[in-house]
């Protein structure tokens, strides 16, 4: 997402940088941190493939969950 978007300044991106990059795209309100709702936007905006690709509502959600119960290690 971030070298499609970046021109020439990704092709030197760390992974490291790249994701930082993709949270504060999405971290709306700027707090640090990803809510449930800016996680839906994150999701949403790589759910662009069409009907045949899209994910239901349910499995947006239980993306949403997976990330806050698991990955979210500090809370």
């Amino acid at each position: 997402f971030a070298k499609e978007h970046m021109g020439e300044k990704a092709k030197t991106m760390t992974e490291k940088e790249e994701l930082m990059m993709l949270f504060s795209l999405h971290d709306a309100n700027k707090d640090g941190y990803l809510d449930g709702i800016e996680l839906r936007a994150a999701f949403s905006d790589f759910n662009q493939g069409g009907p045949e690709t899209a994910l239901t509502l349910q499995a947006m959600n239980d993306m949403i969950d997976h990330v806050i119960g698991e990955d979210d290690v500090d809370n």
